[in-house]
């Protein structure tokens, strides 16, 4: 009999990953109050905040993350843990953002691609106002 492994994204949607936590080290909690437990050693791997904040509060069991909804929280551990990401017009200027105040550069490249590739008339000063924001001049010289 042979059985295909289940990717980490297939676990992480079927709620495998909520049911084990016993191997998680700290919780990063949301403005609204929402939690997430994680790996301390996974996220410092892919983002300088990270690696700033969990070296400055070593041995704090809770960080608040202000200024990122938890839905875009969410789907930014698991872009950090699996590498999977949807974009869409819709979403796509909350990842900037996110990915940009949290120090995650290689999201913030994909991101900035995307937009370069999917601007329009409809879209353009909404990326010109990210871009403006987070001072990213390829982003703004295309728009």
């Amino acid at each position: 009999m042979s059985v295909a492994a289940k990717s980490f994204a297939e676990l992480s949607n079927s709620g495998f990953w909520e049911g084990q936590q016993q191997f998680t080290d700290v919780t990063l909690q949301t403005d609204d109050g929402k939690t997430f437990r994680i790996h301390r050693l996974v996220l410092p791997q892919r983002s300088e905040y990270s690696r700033a904040l969990f070296g400055f509060h070593l041995n704090q069991e809770t960080t608040v993350i202000s200024n990122v909804d938890s839905k875009i929280l969410e789907s930014l551990l698991l872009y950090v843990y699996t590498g999977i990401i949807t974009l869409n017009e819709k979403n796509v200027i909350d990842w900037m953002f996110a990915s940009d105040y949290l120090l995650l550069d290689d999201l913030l490249k994909i991101c900035g691609s995307f937009a370069i590739q999917n601007m329009a008339s409809t879209n353009c000063l909404s990326f010109l106002s990210i871009a403006w924001q987070i001072d990213r001049l390829a982003i703004f010289e295309d728009c």
